[in-house]
């Protein structure tokens, strides 16, 4: 699958036109029985469609591509939802040995291990998932990390408006970050 048929693919699966999507793979797999990106898109159609042969096309495309943390993410998602949450976390536990930045995959096999009852091993997945969020946990309440802006204007409630003022827009930095707050403001109106 080219990238644009891709970025296609996923902009109907988030407008809920499974039907629709299922047709960018189908044409894809067509011409190339064996593009592991198809199917594994082709899989992710079908579960919205019910169709439960979107397991043999993850399976195929695991097969093709075993090295593809998504696939495997992809299909422990739908083993849970079909009732085997226990290969559900196998899948997970690979998805994050393939991309260990993947913080999703680490927060859903926590909620996997939670439901399996495991709550210490469930609790780890969440903190390396929260530590790659760059989630801070301080007295017992999570903690964003803040946007660079945000930290100047905090360090600025401890000084004056004139410095503040005068730090702001006699440095290159200081406009450049004025600047950025400004364009996100506008955007945001």
């Amino acid at each position: 699958m080219t990238d644009a048929q891709f970025s296609e693919f996923r902009q109907l699966i988030a407008q809920e036109q499974f039907s629709e999507a299922l047709a960018i793979p189908k044409d894809v797999l067509a011409a190339n029985p064996n593009n592991a990106d198809a199917l594994g898109a082709r899989a992710v159609a079908k579960y919205h469609l019910k169709d439960l042969s979107c397991m043999s096309d993850l399976n195929q495309a695991i097969e093709l591509d075993p090295v593809n943390a998504y696939r495997y993410s992809s299909r422990a998602y739908i083993l849970d939802a079909l009732g085997d949450t226990e290969a559900a976390v196998v899948d997970y536990l690979k998805a994050v040995e393939l991309d260990p930045e993947d913080f999703v995959a680490f927060n859903n096999l926590g909620l996997l291990e939670e439901k399996l009852g495991r709550k210490g091993k469930a609790q780890s997945s969440f903190d390396q998932s929260d530590a790659l969020m760059g989630l801070k946990k301080k007295e017992g309440k999570y903690h964003f990390p803040e946007a660079p802006l945000q930290q100047k204007l905090n360090e600025a409630k401890d000084r004056s408006l004139l410095s503040s003022f005068k730090e702001t827009f006699t440095s290159k930095e200081g406009w450049q970050s004025f600047y950025t707050f400004l364009r996100q403001k506008i955007k945001r109106n």
